[in-house]
């Protein structure tokens, strides 16, 4: 009995941990910070509000919605120097 008390209380540890973890993850990743006024912007987003740069833009080869300070593309390795 003692055993399957352990197990139990391990189980409970590790999902407690599990979503703690989970949850720093995504605190970190919910803004991002514009390179050229520094504004802290919702990753959402393609311009920034404050000062209206353009964060994202689509990749020359693939068409996917990158970061503008990139060099590669993520999704098909095009680097910045093909594209512009």
């Amino acid at each position: 009995m003692p055993i399957l008390a352990c197990i139990g209380l391990s189980i409970i540890v590790y999902i407690l941990l599990l979503s703690s973890i989970e949850n720093t993850k995504t605190k970190q990743s919910e803004t991002i910070h514009c390179s050229q006024c520094n504004e802290k912007i919702d990753p959402a987003q393609t311009k920034c509000p404050s000062c209206k740069e353009m964060l994202k833009a689509p990749c020359n080869d693939c068409q996917k919605m990158i970061y503008t300070n990139w060099r590669y593309c993520p999704y098909c390795g095009d680097t910045k120097e093909e594209r512009g």
